[in-house]
């Protein structure tokens, strides 16, 4: 009988090991998409999602998005005339909220560093 609890208890335990560790959350201003080991991807919306063993969440942001090249400073450009200025881009993207499978088409994990 005290194996059989001992196996019950340790059973619940590892069922809610993994229901903790397997959680991922994607906020209101992200899309996601879940990318399982054998290649499927399913979009994953605003909410609590488990993302089991095999599985990763893979997030983007939805709206408006802003980057700077480069983040800090300025980068040297030089000219045809050959005078140079330093320079920086700054730039906002619309992102269309449910286009997270297409974007990891196109940008795979790499969203950010590909700007």
């Amino acid at each position: 009988m005290k194996r059989i609890f001992f196996l019950g208890i340790s059973v619940v335990s590892v069922l809610i090991l993994l229901a903790v560790f397997g959680v991922r959350r994607v906020s209101p201003d992200e899309q996601a998409v879940k990318v399982k080991r054998n290649g499927a991807v399913a979009r994953a919306d605003a909410g609590w999602h488990f993302v089991g063993p095999g599985a990763e969440l893979v997030k983007y942001p939805a709206g408006g998005w802003r980057a700077r090249v480069p983040a800090k400073g300025t980068t040297p450009v030089t000219f045809s005339n050959g005078d140079t200025a330093g320079v920086a881009f700054d730039f906002t993207l619309d992102i269309p909220v449910g286009s997270a499978e297409a974007l990891y088409r196109g940008f795979s994990r790499d969203f950010t560093p590909a700007f």
